[in-house]
């Protein structure tokens, strides 16, 4: 679909796909054709793993892919930056979840 620039399609399976385990893959060709709707359902994917039951070094790994993401979208760095220090400094202390977002520098220090 990428190749033939069926980027609305792309975006409605993402939508659909929003709890697929490969959703950084699907969404990738989007991101900046709908850096809005990405940037929102990354964040979302986010809070939903911040409010599961399973925070664990794996969780935060995988929650780190997709935040990767929000640094290519090129019209939302300023909020990406706010999200990611809102994950770095949330209460109570996560050092797994910050560990892993230094070790991807998503932050810059």
């Amino acid at each position: 679909m990428e190749i033939e620039k069926r980027f609305e399609e792309i975006r409605t399976c993402v939508i659909k796909n929003i709890d697929s385990y490969d959703i950084e893959n699907l969404i990738k060709p989007i991101l900046n054709i709908y850096p809005e709707d990405c940037f929102n359902i990354i964040v979302k994917i986010n809070n939903k793993a911040m409010n599961g039951y399973g925070k664990n070094r794996g969780t935060y790994q995988t929650m780190v892919k997709t935040l990767t993401l929000l640094k290519n979208i090129t019209s939302k760095k300023n909020e990406a930056d706010v999200f990611f220090s809102s994950l770095y400094n949330h209460k109570p202390n996560l050092p797994a979840l910050k560990d892993e977002m230094r070790k991807a520098k998503l932050m810059d220090f």
